[in-house]
């Protein structure tokens, strides 16, 4: 959990969806990506009405931080049921 807090934290890696590629939430994690560098490639080619699309990353990205725990939980719980079944295929 600390270590997709940290990506969600660190250097911008929030926005651009780290902690979600971490924890296994590959299509959400391309949409942050996506909306993330529109807001930022958008006003380099003069598209300067973005506004409404840096705050819906922000805002995506502050209510990650109160979600990481509970997808994590998640994560875990998967995690664990596949070591089973490779474990009993094993026997």
């Amino acid at each position: 959990m600390w270590t997709a807090y940290l990506l969600a934290l660190c250097g911008g890696a929030g926005g651009f969806g780290l902690h979600r590629f971490y924890l296994g939430y590959h299509c959400t994690a391309l949409m942050m990506m996506g909306l993330t560098a529109g807001a930022i490639l958008l006003p380099m080619i003069g598209i300067h009405s973005v506004t409404l699309t840096w705050w819906v990353a922000t805002l995506w990205v502050i209510l990650d931080l109160f979600l990481i725990p509970g997808m994590t939980r998640k994560r875990n719980v998967e995690i664990a049921a596949e070591i089973d079944r490779e474990l009993a295929n094993r026997n």
